[in-house]
């Protein structure tokens, strides 16, 4: 078994709304550490020290824009797990978005409990791999 560890989440949203709404969903999932950055610059800085086993994106924030932010962290690590989560759910988006390599696109008006779904699923996934949650 590997040792016991956070789950770190990295919430990337220039809302402070939305972040405390988030962080307070998060409340009730054991082992969960919410990061969050404000901008895309600040989060590309944030994922590198933690290297976060999710991030949950927005696509307008200031300076890098969540897309650019997207393809930035896919490029260096493939296999990050990232949701974007948006209030312009256009198709335009949500397909440069899978195409970029997201896990699962978001309209955050309409479906942000959805990505509680989501992370209880990847928590399930860790835990049958016998890494063990705080």
């Amino acid at each position: 078994m590997q040792a016991v560890k956070n789950y770190t989440v990295l919430l990337v949203d220039d809302s402070h709304i939305v972040q405390k709404a988030f962080s307070a969903l998060l409340n009730d999932f054991k082992g969960i550490k919410v990061v969050c950055a404000f901008s895309g610059e600040e989060a590309l800085d944030i994922f590198n020290r933690f290297t976060p086993e999710l991030t949950v994106l927005d696509i307008q924030l200031p300076g890098i824009n969540g897309l650019e932010l997207l393809k930035r962290i896919k490029l260096n690590h493939p296999e990050a797990k990232v949701i974007v989560n948006t209030n312009n759910p256009s198709s335009a988006y949500r397909n440069r978005a899978l195409n970029l390599g997201c896990s699962m696109f978001i309209d955050k008006s309409k479906e942000f409990t959805n990505i509680l779904n989501f992370i209880d699923v990847e928590l399930k996934m860790l835990k049958s791999k016998g890494v063990e949650l705080l």
